[in-house]
């Protein structure tokens, strides 16, 4: 199987530097799971009105308003099969601001539109 990533880039897929295709090409029969640790120099925000909606992405995990500097973060992706079916890759990116902050995003491969 084809990982969702690999779907979409076709035969450019295999000219990305081999670590790069293999956390992009994980894939839900694979069992297995990507997990990296860093240190994110700067996490910023927009001007302050913007900080209302950040404020309220905390509750879906989308967005949060926390900014600084050395922000300590780790990130996992998990490959799966989704309740509909599909194969889905997960981006869980958590981030150790003043306040421990995760920012999610859930990939799937649309055919239709032939890219993620």
């Amino acid at each position: 199987m084809k990982s969702i990533y690999e779907q979409a880039m076709g035969a450019e897929f295999q000219k990305l530097h081999p670590r790069i295709q293999e956390r992009f090409g994980l894939t839900s029969e694979m069992r297995k799971a990507h997990v990296g640790r860093g240190v994110m120099e700067k996490l910023w925000h927009g001007p302050a009105w913007t900080y209302p909606f950040l404020c309220l992405g905390t509750f879906r995990r989308i967005m949060f308003p926390e900014s600084g500097t050395n922000v300590p973060f780790t990130i996992r992706n998990y490959a799966y099969k989704d309740t509909l079916g599909r194969e889905t890759i997960t981006w869980i990116r958590a981030f150790e601001a003043r306040r421990h902050r995760r920012f999610d995003a859930y990939m799937i491969y649309s055919e239709q539109r032939g890219r993620v």
